[in-house]
């Protein structure tokens, strides 16, 4: 095993900080994640879960499988260019064309199997941090994807 990368995000709540290492191994690369703290260990596990709710609700993204090894995640790396740096990139090209069809790719996206509309349903927290603005008011909302972005 080569290890090529390591990142430790220690500046977390406990419950959120993790160690993320990218290796390759018989020359294929790989990303594993480990809780640093006790805490973080049911947010490591939880990553399984989501993997498998993002591949059953979105078919039209890639989604590497989620192996669980000794209290670790492994991950297959995947090689390729996030749509953040897709934007980015568009951005500094100054390329408007090309940065509206990346908007309007990512909206396909949000909007593919799991989107459409629904009603919004407000939440303990939401209500008590908007509940004088928002009170009797119908919200739209996206649908629900199931995964934090």
């Amino acid at each position: 095993m080569k290890v090529l990368f390591v990142k430790y995000n220690r500046e977390r709540v406990a419950e959120y900080q993790t160690e993320t290492v990218i290796f390759e191994n018989g020359g294929k690369r790989y990303v594993r994640k480990r809780a640093v703290t006790s805490e973080a260990i049911g947010h490591v596990n939880k990553m399984i879960d989501n993997a498998r709710i993002l591949h059953k609700n979105y078919k039209n993204i890639r989604v590497t499988g989620a192996v669980p090894q000794d209290g670790e995640v492994v991950f297959d790396y995947i090689d390729g260019q996030s749509l953040d740096e897709k934007f980015c990139r568009a951005v500094e090209k100054r390329d408007q064309a090309g940065l509206l069809q990346i908007i309007s790719a990512y909206r396909d996206l949000l909007e593919g199997e799991a989107g459409g509309e629904e009603a919004f349903l407000a939440g303990p927290a939401f209500n008590f941090r908007y509940a004088c603005r928002y009170a009797g008011c119908a919200l739209p909302s996206g649908g629900q994807p199931g995964f934090d972005l």
